[in-house]
């Protein structure tokens, strides 16, 4: 029995090791994501000479940024972008860049909003291919006609009498695609630069902005070298999984089989741990021959007659596994009980459906205490009888006694 119990205790821990291992390989495999950190900088500026038509004021051809531009004496802008992109990881793909002019008819005084915008095209849009590569650089030289837009932003705001302010817009756009070794996703990157020129002025001051600021960023994804050990994980914590529930139902199928096959011994060892202390193992069984026998159908019942005799209940374990006898012997009395396989269900320990028949047993039980009584009211009512005849005798004998005295007198 000792040895059927640590077998199952012995698959109990096997089957929480199996299901702790299910879960942690499960846990690795769908939800624990191994990632790594891609860091990029971009480096960025924007360079611009403003060219001038021919004038007797300048004698140099083109003036330097920063500086305060006379409308009318306007060429042409000479602008230079210059574009720096470093990654921490090396990668494959393209990047493609494009050089728009925006024109904006922006409302006066702070109002939000604007009249009329539009885009044209300087540089269209080129295509470079990135081959295992941490870095990509993008200089671009462009030429603006100034007039141009001007005299554009001044036809519409003659033709339809507004007074916009004038703005003119040339941004480099970005757009880079890049897949890394390691990468389980494209790294996009998307920039831009500008430098804005106000319009319909008669002088531009040093109010040409650039917008060229240097960018530090990291990118987070999975760690493509671990999605092999990811994908083993979760078929390994599947195929666990799947294990520990079979062994569970097989486990707990052959634990019922247990008990039902030994329900026996598992009732008579907790009568005998239940009542050690009253019962008493011996090797035969009483003789009870002469005895007046009373079967008991539940040791409940038997155990109310020990409270009410006091003598200890005898036990034999006549068949291993099949019955046990229980009796207690008092005077010329004896009260057995016999647990069988036959009789289990009448044992409130059986781990079956308990029956309760205790009111029909307490009837016999009664019927055979009235029985008792019965026998010992006739021993008195014989022993009564018998000194009746004895004295009536003696009466007998003393009256012929007297008889015979009062002759001789």
């Amino acid at each position: 029995m000792a040895s059927v119990k640590n077998n199952f205790l012995v698959r109990y821990i096997v089957i929480f090791l199996l299901f702790l291992m299910s879960i942690l390989l499960l846990y690795f495999g769908f939800i624990k994501k191994e990632y790594i950190n891609v860091k990029y900088s971009e480096d960025n500026s924007i360079n611009y000479k403003v060219y001038l038509h021919k004038n007797d004021y300048f004698a140099t051809p083109y003036l330097e940024e920063n500086r305060t531009y006379i409308t009318n004496l306007i060429d042409y802008l000479d602008i230079d972008f210059h574009y720096n992109l470093k990654l921490s990881e090396k990668i494959n793909g393209d990047y493609k860049y494009s050089v728009i002019a925006k024109v904006k008819a922006n409302k006066p005084n702070g109002d939000k909003g604007y009249y009329w915008s539009k885009d044209y095209v300087l540089v269209p849009s080129k295509s470079v291919a990135i081959n295992n590569t941490d870095n990509l650089s993008i200089n671009e030289n462009v030429k603006v006609d100034y007039n141009k837009y001007n005299e554009l932003l001044g036809s519409f705001k003659k033709e339809y009498s507004l007074a916009p302010q004038g703005l003119l817009d040339i941004i480099l756009n970005v757009e880079s695609t890049g897949n890394g070794e390691v990468f389980t996703e494209p790294i996009d990157i998307v920039s831009d630069m500008s430098l804005s020129v106000p319009l319909l002025e008669k002088a531009v001051e040093a109010n040409i902005s650039k917008n060229a600021a240097s960018n530090n960023n990291t990118i987070t994804m999975i760690n493509k070298n671990y999605l092999g050990y990811h994908r083993i994980a979760s078929i390994l914590g599947i195929i666990a999984l799947f294990i520990t529930i079979i062994i569970t139902v097989a486990t707990f199928r052959n634990k019922k089989k247990f008990n039902e096959e030994n329900v026996f011994d598992v009732t008579l060892n907790k009568i005998l741990a239940s009542h050690d202390s009253i019962i008493a193992n011996v090797a035969t069984l009483p003789d009870i021959s002469d005895m007046k026998l009373i079967e008991v159908t539940t040791f409940d019942e038997l155990i109310d007659v020990y409270n009410e005799v006091r003598m200890p209940i005898n036990f034999y374990n006549s068949k291993e596994g099949e019955e046990a006898i229980f009796i207690i012997v008092n005077d010329n009395m004896a009260w057995r009980f016999i647990l069988g396989k036959d009789n289990l269900e009448n044992h409130r320990d059986y781990e079956g459906q308990p029956i309760e028949n205790k009111e029909e047993v307490s009837t016999k039980v009664e019927d055979d205490s009235e029985k008792r009584d019965l026998y010992n009211t006739s021993k008195y009512k014989f022993s009564f009888d018998e000194l009746e005849k004895t004295l009536s005798n003696l009466n007998l004998n003393f009256g012929k006694l007297k008889d015979h005295k009062d002759e001789e007198k």
